[in-house]
């Protein structure tokens, strides 16, 4: 392992910058430094202080300075709320709530679609129906008798018609003759 790649990776990574960007990006500018998978691994563990060889650093190696350690803290895991029954109760409440209003909003836009009719609501609309089937019955054979009474006034009416015809084709053979015996009377009056 190069030593000095991974003491520049371990400076890059713990940089505030760099710590809240996406793990993808940070391997992929750890790779693009020509760095093997095996490096970018001993690099962030020693970031992340996993590492006993490397938790502590060393700023300066020279005779009578002195030795700097550094512990890098592991990054903080967010504390997850916990729940007492309080909790627990609201959001049964709320759930309830938000079904039971659910359930009358569908009820009385979808209610009147699927509800089924009573038998005293069936035998209402059967009684319905049938008076308008008799007043339609009714109404027919109204009709039926109009019309039989217009057949008898025609067919009466026709008879007289014929009557009045032969009564004046009567008429007119008698006027005929008639004539014909005037012309005839006429013809002797003007011989004479």
């Amino acid at each position: 392992m190069r030593e000095d790649l991974i003491t520049s990776a371990i400076s890059f990574l713990s940089d505030p910058k760099v710590q809240s960007a996406p793990l993808a990006k940070k391997v992929s500018f750890l790779e693009s430094k020509g760095m093997t998978s095996e490096e970018i691994e001993e690099a962030m563990a020693r970031a992340n202080g996993k590492s006993p060889s490397t938790t502590t650093t060393t700023v300066s190696h020279q005779p009578g300075m002195a030795v700097q350690s550094a512990v890098m803290p592991p990054p903080q895991v967010p504390v997850r709320p916990s729940y007492d029954w309080r909790d627990i109760f609201i959001a049964a409440v709320l759930a309830g709530g938000l079904g039971y209003g659910v359930w009358n909003l569908a009820k009385h836009l979808f209610g009147p679609w699927f509800k089924v009719p009573t038998q005293k609501e069936l035998e209402e609309d059967k009684e319905k129906l049938d008076a308008q089937f008799q007043a339609v019955e009714d109404a027919l054979k109204e009709i039926k008798e109009q019309t039989n009474t217009a057949l008898t006034t025609v067919s009466s009416q026709s008879k007289k018609v014929d009557e009045s015809l032969t009564s004046l084709e009567t008429v007119l053979k008698d006027l005929e003759e008639a004539e014909s015996k005037r012309d005839k009377d006429f013809t002797n009056i003007k011989e004479m």
